[in-house]
């Protein structure tokens, strides 16, 4: 059986991860704990509105809400008047 592909953080650091050390379950890349975490994730990102084309509420800025919305429009110059 595989090992699961997530990460844990270590116990003390923000900046510190390790491979996690269970087994994944039958089917799935993961572990029975990643798996619910993923399938949490993933839930809460569609109930609020980040897959439906809808810009969701700001909450806190996080790197996965800059991933998900496209880059604002660059803005041009304003045309000058002859």
């Amino acid at each position: 059986m595989k090992k699961c592909l997530a990460f844990s953080a270590l116990v003390g650091s923000r900046d510190a991860w390790k491979p996690c050390s269970r087994k994944a379950i039958r089917g799935s890349a993961f572990c029975g704990r990643h798996t619910e975490v993923l399938a949490g994730v993933m839930l809460g990102l569609c109930v609020n509105g980040y897959f439906d084309g809808v810009d969701a509420p700001q909450r806190t800025p996080s790197i996965v809400i800059d991933l998900l919305q496209p880059a604002p429009a660059p803005i041009s110059p304003p045309a000058t008047m002859t």
